[in-house]
Parts: C-alpha cells; structure tokens; sequence
C-alpha cells in the first residue's frame, strides 16, 4: 500500500492537535452542568450573608408589611381597589425593604440585599405580590423568594428561625439620666427607650452607637448644634443611645449589636398607628463625617409630623446667612477629653 507522504503529514499534525485539545480538557476544571442547558447554579450556603439577608427580607415582609397591607384593606380584600393597591404597595415596601432595622444596621446584610434586589427584584417581586394574593405559607414563600427569585439560599432552606433574635430575660441599661440634667440633646437608655422614642406626638432622631472615638464624638456635637437650634420644635425630639451599656428592647434592639446608624422615628398625627417605622441616614457619616446643617436637612426631609415640618421651616428661614455658614462646618467635639458619663 502506498502512503501519500502529504497525507501523512496532515494525519501527524492532526494527532498532534487532537492530543493537545485532550490535555487542555483533561487539566480544565470541571462544568457542572444545570438541567435544561444554561448557567449552572452557583452553589450557595445557608450561612451565607446573601442567605441571611434574604430571610431577613422574608421575615420583614411576612411579619410587618403583608400584615400591615391587610390591615389598611381591612374587610375589602378582593375588591378592586384591594387588587388595584397591592401591586403598587408591595413594589414600593420591596423596593425599601434594605432600610428595615432588621437588615439595615448591619451593613453586610445591606450590602447583600441592596446587591439581591439590583439582581432579581423584579422576579422577587412576582412571588410577593402571588403570596400577598394568596398565601403560599412560610415555607414555601421562603423557597419561591430566595431560592427561585433571589437564588441566595440552597434548595433545602426551609424556615427563617436561624435569623430570629434570640430573647434575653433582662435588658442590660443604664440608669435613667435625672429629668434636669438632661439638654437638648437627650441622654436614652434602654429602660426610657419606649417612653423617649416609641410616642407618636413626636418625630425623634437617635444616633445609636458602639464606638466612642473621635467619629463619633464629631457627629455627636453636630446633633447638639441642630438641637439647640430646633429647641422650639416641642415635637422634634433629638436622643443619643450607648449601645455598648444598652440593649434596647424588641423589635428595636435585637438587630442593633456594634453598629454606628442614625434614625428618625417618625411622629404620627394618627395615634392609632401601631409602629414606627424609622428612616434612615443613608450617608455614612463615619467616612464623611456630618455638620448640624447636614443633620437639619435629614430631619426637615424625614418628619412624619405636619407641625414639625412647619417649625423646622419657620426656624430655618429666621437664620441669618453667618449662622447659616457656622451649621455648615463638621462637628468638632467641645466635650471633656474622657466623656464617659456624657456619652
């Protein structure tokens, strides 16, 4: 038999080439391949943040925005108006749902859910309202929200509990500060948390902190700066809260461990609101640090109260434009040098 010495060496080449293309399979990591073709699912803990945050994000909306929605459509549920509200509704709670205290002041958990809903809010969004529609029970909203929508959880999660505070029998609290040496910048502790916060006649702003440094101390004199200014504003509240000698009470306080955040609790003209939902200061104060005209604008922006709106507006008109350059500048601390008791 003859060889064509041409076709030889094409036949040598292509072995070459083919023994080259096994190794680089061979020495390839492997592809895990998902039924139906397509990305395979990253595999995903339970423990994870992305996990954890989103069982918070199930917990928040199982425990306070479904009810509350049920609660304002008290009795008309299934009438056009009950169907027409819940899509917007629940679009607009999912869509906040990152500023709950829950997730909110612990900032790996933000991260997480801010990163959850960039991804998938939409899909998140279609198992909410079905739940809200019809309740497909915990379990099984748990799955449908962070394991098809959000894929943060593994296909086994079945129950929030690991994310649940856990109860403390006794509350760690200093002792109350006595009425007359408090200023305007109120002293909070965990035994006149409900009294010094929780009331509707009044908007409150707290800075809840673990850390006494410089940072902290700062911001701390900004908010003295903008409460003797609104010091008038008899429903206009400003607190400050030592977390580290402090546990604050439930709901409140079983998310708040070693976090530095400052909130407003919205007042309310309505008594009969059940909760006050706070909102957040969404800038990190820690890195840019806060002047009192900083602190004066998040709070005219953030009141729930009409009358403190217009007083927080009457008095910013009557400054004069040096007063206004002086709210201006960061806070400098002007306390003692050891001011354990005064913070």
């Amino acid at each position: 038999v003859s060889i064509n010495p041409d076709r030889e060496g094409e036949m040598g080449r292509f072995h070459v080439v083919l023994l080259a293309a096994c190794i680089c399979v061979a020495l390839s990591p492997p592809v895990w391949a998902k039924k139906g073709g397509g990305k395979a699912r990253k595999e995903v803990d339970e423990a994870s943040d992305g996990c954890r945050a989103c069982k918070r994000v199930v917990m928040s909306l199982d425990r306070t925005v479904l009810p509350k929605f049920e609660q304002i459509f008290k009795g008309k549920k299934g009438s056009k108006m009950y169907m027409g509200s819940l899509s917007i509704y629940m679009q607009e709670e999912l869509a906040n749902i990152c500023t709950f205290d829950i997730i909110h002041y612990q900032k790996n958990l933000r991260k997480e859910c801010e990163s959850m809903l960039d991804d998938h809010e939409d899909d998140m969004l279609v198992v909410l309202t079905a739940h809200a529609r019809e309740s497909m029970g915990e379990e099984k909203f748990l799955k449908g929200m962070c394991v098809e929508a959000a894929k943060r959880c593994p296909k086994h999660v079945n129950s929030t509990a690991s994310e649940a505070p856990k109860s403390k029998r006794e509350l760690k609290t200093q002792r109350p500060p006595k009425e007359t040496d408090q200023g305007p910048l109120r002293r909070i502790v965990a035994e006149t948390w409900v009294d010094e916060v929780m009331g509707h006649d009044r908007d409150v702003v707290t800075l809840m902190y673990s850390t006494q440094d410089d940072k902290t101390k700062n911001v701390i004199e900004a908010l003295k700066g903008a409460a003797d200014l609104l010091l008038q504003c008899s429903t206009v509240r400003f607190g400050i809260v030592n977390l580290q000698l402090n546990e604050l009470p439930p709901p409140h306080g079983n998310y708040v461990e070693g976090v530095d955040g400052i909130a407003m609790w919205k007042g309310s003209e309505d008594a009969s609101t059940e909760d006050k939902i706070p909102v957040f200061w969404k800038r990190d104060w820690r890195e840019d640090g806060a002047s009192a005209f900083d602190i004066l604008d998040f709070v005219f922006r953030s009141v729930g109260r009409k009358d403190s709106h217009a007083c927080i507006h009457k008095v910013s008109n009557e400054q004069d434009e040096e007063s206004l350059r002086e709210l201006q500048q960061p806070g400098v601390w002007k306390g003692e040098d050891n001011p354990q008791e005064e913070l």
